[in-house]
């Protein structure tokens, strides 16, 4: 009986493999959860991209809005889509209606 009792009392201990190394170094954590920070890292410039566009749209001369090859900064900013908006007739009214 004895026998048996000392056997179930033993504590196994597993052998260190090397992703439990790894993963109690600080290097470790980080590599392993790299691939998750740079999915967050991808899924942010995705959803942030759409606004991006719409404000260097805006900045952009309307020449060069449809220009290839692609541009991704403005080489000559300019404010004259935000005059052509801002004194035309129907944005006037929209903002004399506001109370």
């Amino acid at each position: 009986m004895s026998a048996t009792a000392e056997t179930t009392a033993r504590t196994y201990v597993r052998p260190a493999t090397g992703l439990r190394r790894l993963r109690k170094t600080w290097y470790g954590r980080f590599v392993l959860r790299l691939p998750f920070y740079l999915l967050i890292a991808l899924i942010f410039a995705y959803a942030l991209f759409p606004f991006y566009w719409a404000v260097r749209s805006s900045f952009t001369p309307e020449g060069e809005l449809f220009s290839t090859p692609l541009q991704y900064f403005p080489s000559h900013p300019t404010l004259e889509n935000y005059r052509q908006a801002l004194s035309t007739d129907f944005f006037r009214k929209a903002f004399a209606l506001l109370p």
